[in-house]
């Protein structure tokens, strides 16, 4: 049962959005190793369409732009780790 709207504090706001950003940020890393993963095993030729397709074909149901940013985001660091180029 959802609490009446004059009763929603600023505060709860405040802790609500503060735990979905924190959810969010766990989301992230559980995905990111899922990548990672698939990342690796294209041996560093796949792009974020393989990557999303690959993902969906797994179960996990999220954004292609989502998985494009997080690809963008941490792709240098995969490169020297699962290839070994710089």
């Amino acid at each position: 049962m959802k609490a009446p709207r004059e009763m929603v504090t600023p505060r709860m706001r405040a802790a609500g959005r503060a735990i979905r950003i924190l959810l969010r940020a766990q989301e992230n890393a559980t995905l990111e190793e899922e990548i990672r993963h698939l990342y690796a095993e294209g041996r560093g030729e796949y792009g974020s369409p393989t990557i999303w397709k690959a993902l969906r074909e797994k179960g996990f149901r999220y954004n292609h732009k989502r998985i494009a940013r997080l690809m963008r985001e941490g792709m240098p660091v995969w490169i020297e780790q699962v290839i070994g180029r710089a």
